[in-house]
């Protein structure tokens, strides 16, 4: 339950931001926004996770809808609500958006805010 006394923190939005460098490293798609912030691909995420890019989207895709209707699924949905909301984070994305870009911030994708 969330704290009625709480502040609201404003929601994560959409950088209009590019990417100032991008790169493979060790077999990790990665790069860095113009603004200097870090990010993983989904192709990135998936190989430093050890899972597939498609459950990397699924999951995506899953978050956005529970978060919208308010309802989380048993299973891997609740598991990642109540680990994501001990670290503060309760955001309608699991990433960032960035225009024409598809690219997870580091900071979310590892769990921090």
């Amino acid at each position: 339950m969330k704290n009625p006394l709480a502040v609201a923190m404003p929601r994560q939005g959409v950088l209009d931001l590019g990417v100032e460098v991008e790169r493979i490293v060790g077999g990790v798609e990665m790069g860095v926004l113009e603004n200097g912030l870090p990010y993983l691909t989904q192709r990135g995420l998936a190989e430093m996770s050890g899972a597939s890019r498609k459950t990397i989207f699924d999951i995506t895709q899953e978050w956005g809808e529970a978060q919208r209707t308010g309802v989380f699924p048993r299973g891997r949905m609740t598991f990642f609500r109540d680990y994501l909301s001990k670290a503060g984070f309760d955001e309608p994305q699991l990433y960032i958006g960035a225009p024409e870009l598809n690219r997870m911030s580091m900071p979310t994708c590892m769990g921090e805010t």
